[in-house]
């Protein structure tokens, strides 16, 4: 079963990458809309998959209280993954966003 996994998820990265070839320009334009508020650019650039929602407010909003500013940066992963530029994966109670448009 980890084989056909691992064969399904070879596929599956042949066909982004020729999602995105075909459609360069669109996932272009869907990246610079996505991508206008500097806040959004910053919670993007740390969804490398190491980071929880909670790792990554304290990185954008140092000196607050974990719990406030998860609530303001949650929403970017969100809406990140709505557009297809995130995935995740859930780890325990953990979600850890990573990105699928590089």
């Amino acid at each position: 079963m980890l084989r056909e996994l691992a064969d399904m998820r070879v596929k599956i990265t042949a066909l982004v990458a020729l999602y995105k070839a075909v459609n360069h320009d669109a996932v272009e334009k869907l990246r610079r809309d996505a991508l206008k508020s500097e806040a959004r650019q910053k919670v993007y650039g740390l969804c490398d998959g190491t980071k929880t929602v909670a790792d990554i407010a304290q990185i954008v909003e140092p000196g607050k209280p974990v719990e406030t500013s998860k609530k303001a940066v949650s929403y970017h992963p969100t809406e990140l993954e709505g557009r297809g530029m995130l995935a995740h994966r859930d780890v325990g109670r953990n979600r850890y966003y990573f990105r699928v448009l590089e």
